[in-house]
């Protein structure tokens, strides 16, 4: 019936649900990244009917992932989504989990998503956890990040440690950080 992700909800974050008299939803959620993991930091969201009509309509932003999104990712999409009122991150996960030989999913996941980017249908960002990020680069499917970083006011390439910076340099190029 309902995705948390849809809803700017991580699933993880759900301590309590009620549904209220009038038919809305109560969610109450905890930060499970917090600095304090005995007293995290909560927050009570209400979930209520809207017509379709009256739901902003966003761009849509696929995250791909070879495997299933580990929680950090899966936060940190939930967190954009919440802040984001003109695009809208979902991940597209290529690993099939209900696979019981686990090897196979990963080689069919892999070859799943290299059949989208070869047909131009791939993810708009990429999580490179498990991706021959080095391959792809050579062979053109990822974008150089760098004008990106002079272009922003926020955040500089300066901003991060030049050891890892330099360790994702490919000829002047950074595609992944």
């Amino acid at each position: 019936l309902l995705k948390w992700a849809d809803v700017n909800i991580y699933s993880d974050s759900v301590m309590n649900v009620r549904v209220i008299p009038n038919g809305d939803i109560v969610v109450l959620c905890r930060d499970p990244f917090g600095e304090d993991p005995f007293f995290p930091e909560r927050e009570c969201v209400l979930l209520s009917k809207a017509e379709k009509s009256t739901v902003p309509v966003k761009e849509i932003i696929t995250v791909g992932t070879i495997s299933s999104p580990d929680n950090y990712l899966a936060e940190a999409v939930v967190a954009f989504n919440k802040r984001n009122n003109k695009y809208r991150a979902e991940i597209k996960s290529y690993m099939d989990t209900n696979a019981s030989d686990t090897m196979n999913a990963f080689e069919n996941a892999v070859k799943l998503f290299n059949a989208e980017l070869v047909s131009g249908n791939g993810p708009d960002i990429i999580c490179l956890s498990n991706v021959d990020w080095e391959n792809l680069a050579a062979k053109g499917a990822l974008e150089d990040l760098t004008p990106y970083f002079s272009d922003d006011s926020q955040i500089k390439k300066e901003d991060f440690v030049d050891a890892v910076v330099n360790a994702y340099d490919m000829g002047g190029k950074l595609y992944t950080l």
